[in-house]
């Protein structure tokens, strides 16, 4: 690989090296787009690290969901169809090679990044049966009882399964003597998708997502088997309590489950019960309901009650007598009413008709005229008096409002 090739170079990591060799090709859909530009040892001393570099602008089609198989010699598989025979090209029988594809999934992955690394499957058959079984583990340590949890039951991000539990122990402080329950899971990162840029360093990555919530809870799978199953989601008001016991797996922090939730709930209830003074707020409430008793049971309430319905039947009655009597009286106050504006106008005729025989400045007419105002303001006032008592016939026994 010349310094000036246009590309991106990539990481294999492969159980074994194979036949593989440096300058060995690697195909695109039958396309020669890279080539092997080394190989090593990987740093766990158990696979192999197989480096390669794939032309502009077939690198655009490496995205980080692609996959990479060995298409090595000669593939002779027997079925019910006969024997076919397989192979990629020529050179890849003599030198070896590697094949690359990205599947078409629900969210398009982006375009991987140069130096991104991938797992090397031994051949498609492989690349089919894992589908996206590119697993990373981690571990979680839970404080209560784990029966019902067992290995290979399944890890969900809301119902969909990521994963699956590869451990379960148990663990004493011999110094405390608490109990822990490590298990050990494995993630595929295929299942748990990422949306807009992925990241390169798993352990930030997973800190980001613990920062946010990212929490681990038993739930149970089966209510007949008693089964259990790790359900992995955000619960951003749960603190992250982190046990740092094993330095090899990334660690998820957990939170009780939600029948240890309730048990805990119910235990608090308890204890708080358990800590109030019942006798003594029971036996204030006994002397409350006999002081109680003996205020309503006592001589003096019955006494001022008897008083009371007696007054009330007494106003009842002079109501009564109002209401009856009310009724005249108006009518009376009206007739007055009326016989007094009839005198006024009376008068007013005939002081018209006198007008033309007494003297301007006479006594008479003088007198004439303030009889003619007594009378007018007579009328008014018997009027203003049966509108009133119209209103408020009450008045005849308590006098007009604001009066004493």
């Amino acid at each position: 690989m010349r310094s000036d090739d246009k590309g991106k170079r990539f990481d294999l990591i492969a159980p074994n090296l194979g036949s593989f060799s440096h300058g060995s090709p690697v195909y695109y859909r039958g396309f020669e787009a890279g080539r092997i530009v080394g190989f090593g040892l990987a740093e766990d001393n158990r696979s192999v690290d197989v480096q390669i570099f794939i032309d502009a602008p077939y690198d655009e089609l490496v995205h980080t969901n692609s996959q990479f198989w060995n298409v090595s010699g000669i593939e002779v598989s027997l079925d019910a169809d006969g024997m076919s025979v397989q192979t990629e090209s020529l050179i890849s029988i003599i030198e070896g090679g590697i094949a690359f594809d990205t599947p078409e999934d629900l969210v398009k992955a982006p375009t991987a990044e140069d130096g991104a690394r991938f797992p090397l499957f031994e051949n498609f058959e492989e690349v089919e049966e894992s589908q996206f079984r590119v697993a990373e583990r981690f571990i979680l340590y839970f404080d209560g009882s784990v029966r019902g949890l067992s290995v290979g039951a399944p890890v969900e991000v809301r119902g969909v399964k990521v994963g699956e539990v590869v451990d379960v122990t148990v663990e004493l402080n011999r110094e405390t003597l608490d109990l822990r329950a490590p298990v050990l899971v494995s993630l595929e990162q295929g299942r748990l998708k990422s949306i807009g840029e992925q990241p390169r360093d798993t352990a930030s990555y997973l800190q980001t997502l613990i920062d946010a919530g990212f929490r681990a809870q038993l739930q149970s799978g089966s209510l007949i088997t008693g089964a259990l199953l790790v359900s992995l989601d955000f619960y951003p008001d749960e603190p992250a309590v982190l046990v740092g016991g094993d330095d090899r797996y990334l660690e998820i922090p957990t939170i009780p489950s939600e029948l240890e939730q309730l048990t805990a709930s119910v235990s608090g209830v308890l204890d708080t019960l358990a800590s109030l003074p019942l006798r003594e707020l029971i036996e204030d409430m006994r002397t409350t309901v006999q002081s109680a008793n003996a205020v309503i049971s006592s001589p003096e309430l019955r006494r001022s009650l008897a008083s009371l319905d007696s007054s009330l039947a007494q106003m009842d009655d002079i109501l009564g007598v109002v209401d009856e009597e009310a009724e005249p009286l108006l009518q009376s106050l009206r007739r007055t009413s009326d016989a007094a504006g009839e005198a006024a106008v009376q008068a007013e005729k005939t002081l018209a008709s006198a007008d033309s025989m007494i003297g301007e400045n006479s006594q008479l007419r003088y007198d004439l005229a303030e009889m003619l105002a007594q009378l007018a303001e007579a009328a008014r006032s018997i009027r203003v008096l049966t509108e009133y008592l119209e209103a408020h016939p009450e008045a005849l026994i308590s006098g007009k409002r604001g009066e004493r």
